[in-house]
Parts: C-alpha cells; structure tokens; sequence
C-alpha cells in the first residue's frame, strides 16, 4: 500500500478560497414587510450610488427608472462616484464623449421618469483626490447643469461642502453633503463657499436638521458613517491569498502572507478614503457632533459597492446603496448591528406614508426576466428624543 500523500499548502488554499467564494456569493433569504397601497403613498425617495461605469441599457439604471416613473412624488438622488475613475475630463480630452455618455445615462433616468434627480459628488468625481479634482467637480456640474434642464441637478453646488438642504413635498427634508471636500486637499474652494470652513459646515448642519414635527431629515452624503466591507475594514480570505485580484479581477496568483499586507496597511489607515483614515475619522467625528442635538432619521451614502442597513446608537438608520450598475459589487460582512447586508446591484427606495411611518426596501433588476426584486423591506424606527 502507498501511504496517503497529503494535500499541498498551495492546493488546500485554492480549495478554502474556492469554499469562500461561492459563500460568500449567496443571497440571504429576503425580510418583507406588506407593500403599502399606492394611494396611502406621500412620497418615495431613491438612493443609488457609484453608478459611474454603466454600459448603453444598464439594467440597474432601467429598473430605478421603472421604479421612479412607478411612484408618485419621487425623488431620486446618486450618492457619488458618478464617473470612474478621475471624474468628468476637459472638453478637450479624446475621451470626453465617453464620459458625457455614462454620465447622460444615468441623468436619464430622471429625465425619463421625470422625477427631481440629484447627483452628488464622491471621490471619484473630485479625480479621486488629485490636485485637480476641483476643476474636475466643476466640469461635472457645469455638463449637468447643460442636460439637465429643470429636473437633473448636482448638489452641492460649486464644489462647496454644504449642507444644501430641499424640502421634498411629502415630509422629507434632504440635506446634502460633499463628504469629499473634507478629505480632499488644496486647492479645494473656502473662502467661496458659505460655509467654507469645517467648524461652519457643523453649525450650518445643526440649523438644517432643526425640523419641524412631521419632516424626517435624510442626509445624503457618499462617504458612509459605518460600513462593513472594504472600506471598513472587511476583507475576505480570497483577498489575503490572491492580492492581485485588487489590480486585475481575474488574475489569481497565490500571494499568501504578502498578500496580507495590503489589507493589513488599509486597516491601518493608509487611506482616508476608509473608516480608519485619519482624515476620515476627523470628517465622521465632526459630523456625528453635529447630529447630536437633533439626529436625522437617516443618513445614506454610497462608496461601498454593496447594499447595507445598519443600526447605530444615535442615529436609526444607516444605508450604505453603492452598487449602481450591473455586477459593480464588493464582498460585505454581516455584523451585530447589521439589518441587511448583500453584494449584490441595485438601489434603495424609501417610501413616506401618510399615516407617518416610513417604509424601506432594497431592490434589484430581476436575475432572469424583466421586473424589480425586493430583497429586503422594514419599517424604519423614529428618531428617539
């Protein structure tokens, strides 16, 4: 008898990362609470993010145009990184049309629903934190402003931090934020905006969120407060072993150890484009001051492609909506204050009814077939006093 030869390091680690894999894959049972009838509607909110890469026809984009046209008094607003991956290029660039055409797609989707549509900036559209990601801001809002007419807008405006603050008919107030000016270097606009300084932004936001009975307060921004993928800190096992997957998706070469690194320096705060940067810490401290007195009912963002609800101790609700287009998805862990969590494109829809609750799904383009899927729906909790 030969004696049984055991399995090679390099084997076993193609098999538990293949294990990993097709978990982490899988979708969770869905969490439905009952649809409310059309007519018991105030008004519908629509949250996408990181749509900035889409293909002529995107399913995702369809579906929320479906959905938008669908609803009555919608409103729809993308959550950042509206262009990958250095924003909107100079009119004289050889690849400006490009750009003009994924950013036009996406603006269609107000466009055709007719839905006020709101676009923000991310990181990306700021040149992803180049020097010159002001101007690049600047471009996007101007070719925006051109399309947009009446319905499509980016806030804030002038690559100004805001808050910018709408009232939506149908008891919502959105307040909007320019999270990356604060993460962003010089030369950024100051003394031209109002407010122009971290501590005005603070006291500016205070007064935003003083509403009347009756109005939620929504803050969008595209940098969420807490997140449970990469930019939070979450990196799967495949992650640690094939590294280069993070430069080439398909390019699995076996990196153990070294691999580690990477994640390892991404905790650590090697960027403030994650929750342990230092400036990112900084913008979240601020911001969570300036919620104290009067937390809003949400706050939303995008920047992490994935779906997530998640509890906090001063705030109800978190959405992180940052999977935009079809199969722009990231891994995502579930933690204890996680509500729902999926790698998985698609949007969000938050619904106001008139007896004053507040409805959320998540939704996604049907895998087969045509249609919008809800994944997940609840009833969101109140602000506590």
């Amino acid at each position: 008898m030969h004696p049984r030869r055991s399995k090679s390091p390099l084997s076993t680690t193609l098999l538990l990362s293949a294990l990993f894999l097709a978990c982490s894959s899988s979708t969770p049972p869905p969490s439905l609470v009952p649809v409310p009838a059309p007519q018991d509607l105030e008004a519908s909110l629509f949250l996408i993010g990181d749509a900035g890469q889409p293909e002529e026809h995107d399913r995702v984009l369809a579906a929320l145009t479906s959905a938008a046209s669908g609803a009555a008094n919608s409103t729809i607003v993308f959550l950042g990184d509206n262009l990958y991956y250095y924003g909107m290029p100079d009119s004289t660039a050889l690849d400006r049309k490009v750009y003009e055409r994924r950013l036009r797609w996406q603006m269609n989707v107000g466009l055709n629903s007719r839905a006020p549509t709101y676009f923000i900036p991310g990181n990306h559209d700021w040149e992803n934190g180049r020097d010159s990601g002001f101007a690049a801001v600047r471009r996007q809002e101007a070719f925006i402003a051109q399309e947009g007419g009446d319905i499509v807008k980016m806030i804030p405006s002038g690559g100004c931090p805001g808050p910018f603050t709408i009232d939506i008919p149908g008891r919502f107030r959105l307040v909007a934020l320019d999270s990356q000016w604060f993460l962003q270097g010089d030369p950024k606009p100051t003394d031209e905006c109002r407010p122009g300084s971290v501590q005005g932004v603070v006291d500016s936001l205070v007064s935003a969120l003083n509403v009347p009975a009756g109005l939620d307060a929504v803050v969008v921004l595209h940098h969420p407060l807490k997140t449970h993928g990469t930019h939070g800190g979450y990196f799967p096992l495949a992650d640690h072993i094939f590294p280069l997957r993070n430069l080439v998706s398909w390019l699995y070469i076996p990196l153990p150890i070294i691999g580690s690194l990477y994640p390892i320096s991404r905790r650590a705060g090697a960027s403030d484009q994650d929750l342990a940067g230092t400036r990112n810490v900084l913008m979240r401290r601020r911001l969570r001051e300036a919620f104290g007195p009067r937390p809003p009912r949400i706050v939303a963002a995008g920047h992490e492609h994935t779906l997530q609800v998640i509890s906090d101790s001063s705030i109800p609700t978190l959405l992180v909506s940052g999977s935009g287009y079809d199969n722009h998805v990231e891994p995502v862990a579930w933690r204890e204050d996680t509500r729902y969590a999926a790698s998985i494109a698609g949007f969000m829809r938050v619904d106001r009814l008139k007896d004053g609750r507040v409805r959320l799904s998540v939704l996604r383009p049907r895998p087969k077939g045509d249609g919008i899927e809800e994944l997940h729906s609840e009833w969101l909790p109140e602000v506590r006093r």
